[in-house]
């Protein structure tokens, strides 16, 4: 279990991860993070509104009064030299809170295609529709790019090649799951601004966030045509699954509407985290080689109470359904 002192709060609101956050809240909540102290009750019960304002702030107003019963029973405890601090952690990269929490907690590292099938399996158990929430795990953005003399234009014209990490990826997902689940639904952001300007400066071509607004508001054929093509490179032996692929990417919003970007829901509203993502297999994967293909990057998993709301208005980009031969 892993203690951290909350008794001084983060200096830049600018360099906290909102991730991170989102992560802090839910392992207090699942009792893998003991908040500690060294202030006098009444002294904490002041200074805990200060912590709310802050997570109200990154986070909006409710994600901290959800485990606000956590925050007014911290454990008063002796601050030691290299005790750790909660505000370090929140500014740092997301997965580094996640990940010492988990191994202080014992929960066993992810690292191959076998173990992944097993864990994922054994949380959804039972499950009959499965919602996975991956940030990158259907990111086409550069293959959606045709760069040509007067511009950049869309690719409509597709092979599986072109997106073999998103296919095997989603394809150790499919099987992952027990028998029961016959719906999965992947939220995703399909676009960003970040590699369309980064594979156009390669290019030698100037561009601005307006201009990829508008490039990213008419990408819908495109999208639609690669979703579909993803579609047809999964492979679900023995049972008929709808799946749904929606993109949370906003094109006048420079912010994803992803809630939190590594996450399952399953049955009952229980949700599991997975601290690398699902975004992690590089190469085909065959029943005989689950155990010799390694995860990239490896993972932990683990259970969290519930799940934010799904965020609203968003697309539906294909929607298909798996019949086995």
């Amino acid at each position: 279990m892993l203690e951290l002192w909350v008794d001084a709060l983060p200096e830049k609101l600018a360099k906290i991860d909102a991730t991170t956050c989102q992560d802090f809240l839910r392992l207090i909540e699942n009792q893998s993070v003991v908040l500690c102290t060294e202030k006098t009750k009444t002294e904490w019960n002041d200074f805990v509104n200060e912590w709310q304002t802050i997570f109200d702030k990154i986070l909006g107003i409710g994600k901290f009064e959800a485990c606000r019963t956590y925050w007014l029973m911290p454990r008063s405890k002796e601050k030691k030299p290299g005790d750790y601090n909660a505000q370090t952690f929140l500014s740092e990269t997301p997965d580094q809170l996640l990940r010492i929490a988990l191994e202080r907690k014992q929960e066993p590292v992810v690292t191959n295609a076998m173990e992944f099938v097993n864990q994922f399996g054994m949380f959804t158990s039972g499950s009959k529709q499965i919602t996975v929430f991956d940030r990158y795990l259907l990111s086409i953005q550069e293959q959606l790019m045709h760069l040509t003399e007067s511009g950049i234009e869309y690719q409509t014209d597709f092979q599986k090649k072109h997106f073999n990490r998103q296919i095997h990826s989603l394809n150790l997902i499919l099987r992952s799951l027990p028998e029961s689940v016959v719906e999965l639904k992947i939220y995703s952001d399909m676009l960003s601004w970040r590699i369309f300007r980064n594979v156009a400066l390669l290019k030698g071509i100037e561009t601005s966030k307006e201009e990829y607004y508008t490039w990213a508001s008419n990408s819908f054929e495109a999208r639609k045509a690669a979703m579909k093509c993803i579609f047809e490179g999964l492979i679900r032996k023995n049972i008929p699954t709808t799946i749904t692929f929606i993109d949370c990417f906003q094109p006048n919003s420079q912010y994803t509407n992803l809630e939190h970007d590594r996450f399952v829901n399953y049955s009952q509203n229980r949700s599991f985290i997975s601290s690398g993502g699902f975004n992690n297999v590089w190469s085909a994967v065959s029943e005989d080689e689950l155990e010799k293909t390694d995860l990239h990057p490896k993972t932990f998993m683990i259970q969290v109470p519930d799940t934010a709301p799904t965020p609203p208005n968003l697309r539906m980009i294909h929607k298909g359904r798996i019949v086995p031969n």
